[in-house]
């Protein structure tokens, strides 16, 4: 009798780090972007579209991921195709072979930086034009700041009133299809959430995580009868 009821704390405090574990497991996925290295703690609450590409060039599909974190081009029109960088530079070519990109231009290098703080240098030289193969397809992703927000700081008026919907900037970004420009234009907006929804999540998370280690370290001791 007294083992069977000796055995019933370990038990207990067993389930309850298995449950926790358990429930970290089904967090973890869903925490928001800030567990992404470098990302805005917030980044899932904002919304970044295209709004139209002028003119418009059949074949030539643009779109960006929800948050703005990256775009996606595909490259159906047959013709080449040519993504102008930030300051106006050569960035991308899509061409028979597939993509290329410039490597030594300020878009690619400032590409790897995920916040506003730790930008890089930029490159030696301005005209300085190194392309790299980096697909083989028509349809290429990549991150462009140009979509979404940049800064771990909120806009003041998402600041000021984060449970509400807001638009936050317009963007743009540049092409020429056989020489001809083509603009490809979009919006980035807050979608609303509480105060401090951004941070809350990975707080949980590492609570629970906390919380896992202290039950099996109690499942332990039950069991064993050591400090």
């Amino acid at each position: 009798m007294g083992s069977r009821t000796g055995r019933r704390p370990g038990r207990v405090v067993a389930g309850l780090g298995a449950l926790a574990v358990a429930v970290c497991a089904l967090l973890l996925p869903a925490a928001p972007a800030a567990a992404h290295a470098g990302m805005t703690p917030d980044a899932p609450f904002y919304r970044s579209v295209v709004t139209g590409i002028a003119p418009q060039v059949p074949g030539l599909v643009v779109s960006v991921e929800r948050t703005g974190e990256t775009v996606t081009v595909t490259n159906g029109t047959g013709r080449a195709v040519e993504v102008t960088g930030v300051s106006g530079e050569p960035f991308l070519r899509f061409g028979p072979q597939g993509v290329e990109e410039n490597t030594a231009s300020l878009t690619s290098r400032l590409n790897a930086v995920r916040v506003l703080g730790a930008a890089p240098a930029p490159p030696p030289s301005a005209t300085a034009v190194v392309w790299k193969h980096v697909s083989d397809d028509a349809t290429y992703t990549w991150s462009d700041h140009r979509t979404h927000w940049m800064s771990r700081q909120r806009p003041p008026k998402v600041a000021t009133d984060p449970g509400n919907p807001h638009p936050v900037s317009t963007w743009k970004i540049r092409m020429t299809v056989d020489g001809t420009p083509v603009t490809v234009e979009g919006a980035l907006s807050w979608a609303g959430a509480s105060a401090t929804a951004g941070w809350l999540a990975p707080s949980v998370v590492g609570g629970l995580v906390l919380l896992a280690l202290v039950a099996v370290g109690l499942a332990v001791r039950s069991r064993t009868g050591r400090p």
